[in-house]
């Protein structure tokens, strides 16, 4: 058994090692489409081997503390044992670099609050600045960013622009803001 998979994965290397251009692998059927039918039989292999690895070394990456995070947490319709454990003690939020927030975490954010009313004495308080958004590379994603403004607004919230800075003068500010 592990001598065919020894081949399947050599197999599917040999396919992969064939394409030139990644983005190829997208454009239908071809002479990539082997490589890509390749790569969904791949890949869940490779999730699972990550899992493993994982639970026998006691580690989790970033990636995998969001999901597991998300999962316990559940959705703000369907909200987890988690999020009802915490609805009870959790009565203030702040959400810090809210613009390096993935849609995952958004999630995750509405989830927290999703039994929130306006008038319970909770508070959610997001802290940001779009112009400074710089983990992309790790799914921040600006339309959360912009979705949780428009949502804080429909329920009564206000957003605040703070003017002033101290940490910077307006001659290295002003050309990067224009």
């Amino acid at each position: 058994n592990s001598s065919k998979q020894t081949d399947s994965l050599k197999i599917i290397e040999n396919q992969v090692m064939t394409v030139r251009h990644p983005q190829d692998l997208f454009t239908g059927p071809g002479p990539n489409q082997p490589v890509l039918l390749a790569l969904f039989h791949l890949l869940p292999l490779a999730v699972m081997e990550l899992k493993r690895l994982f639970a026998e070394r006691s580690i989790a990456d970033h990636i995998e503390i969001a999901l597991t995070a998300g999962t316990a947490l559940g959705t703000a319709e369907n909200p987890g044992d988690v999020a009802l454990f915490l609805d009870y003690q959790v009565r203030h939020l702040l959400i810090d670099e809210m613009q390096d927030t993935s849609s995952a975490q958004y999630r995750m954010i509405e989830a927290l609050t999703g039994g929130w009313e306006a008038g319970d004495g909770r508070t959610l308080y997001c802290v940001g600045d779009p112009m400074q958004s710089i983990y992309r590379f790790r799914g921040a994603d600006m339309e959360a960013f912009n979705r949780a403004v428009e949502h804080v607004l429909a329920h009564g919230g206000a957003a605040l622009d703070l003017m002033s800075n101290f940490r910077s003068t307006a001659s290295v500010l002003n050309p990067l803001n224009d």
